[in-house]
């Protein structure tokens, strides 16, 4: 029987070292986001990802992908992978889309539409992301996840170690008890009947946009690399 965890001499190489200080300076990263959601924001019930912008459907179809990634590695005991998929999608969190929504923060009177499906968006990231991350950092997890607001008419529970790990969001229809847009890690008060539609959050198409986007900007900032060593090298 062979074993996925790493061997004692494995885990002390600078490479691995330097891979888990990365995914903690990440998750930092991403923590300093929690000041856009602001002191009294209160997340609504209901997600429409097919009405936000481009980069909104994107991170949250590299978020539902990591869940089953990181699900389907802790269930077959595959746990290098499970921290792989969860160290990358904090990664593109924090690299990608909080440096995309940052424009819509910087002036209250402007992008109002936007900056409220931002914060939704940034809400969901985090609190999913960080139930996410919580088996492999349990330490870091549970006081920033306390701070995260509840949506309204919900009871968050006591603590992060006994909220449900997150599941993927895939498309359903049918008549609920609970909110329309479920969140495992909370319960509601309101038991009457409602309709509930869900809209999978995986979306293949705006996934190739964005790799082809970011394949242009990657290969763009190496031209410029480029150009300015040339630059730099004639001016010598």
């Amino acid at each position: 029987m062979t074993s996925d965890y790493p061997s004692p001499v494995e885990c002390w190489t600078n490479e691995r070292v330097e891979q888990e200080m990365d995914l903690v300076q990440s998750v930092v990263k991403g923590l300093r986001s929690l000041s856009k959601l602001g002191g009294d924001y209160i997340p609504p019930e209901i997600l429409a990802p097919e009405t936000m912008p481009f980069s909104y459907k994107w991170m949250l179809s590299v978020l539902n992908k990591a869940i089953a990634k990181a699900v389907a590695s802790l269930n077959t005991y595959e746990f290098s992978d499970a921290t792989r998929a969860v160290y990358s999608w904090w990664q593109q969190l924090c690299d990608d889309f909080i440096k995309a929504i940052k424009p819509y923060f910087v002036d209250e009177e402007t992008f109002v539409s936007e900056r409220s499906a931002a914060q939704y968006v940034l809400w969901v990231c985090l609190e999913n992301g960080l139930r996410l991350l919580h088996p492999f950092m349990p330490f870091i997890t549970e006081e920033p996840w306390q701070r995260l607001p509840s949506p309204e008419g919900v009871e968050r529970k006591k603590s992060i170690m006994i909220s449900d790990y997150p599941s993927t969001v895939e498309v359903t229809f049918g008549l609920t008890k609970t909110l329309a847009i479920k969140r495992s890690s909370y319960s509601c008060y309101n038991n009457s009947l409602q309709v509930q539609i869900e809209v999978c959050w995986t979306n293949e198409m705006v996934e190739q946009e964005m790799d082809l986007v970011q394949s242009v900007v990657q290969g763009l900032r190496s031209l410029r690399s480029v150009v300015l060593t040339k630059q730099k090298n004639e001016w010598q």
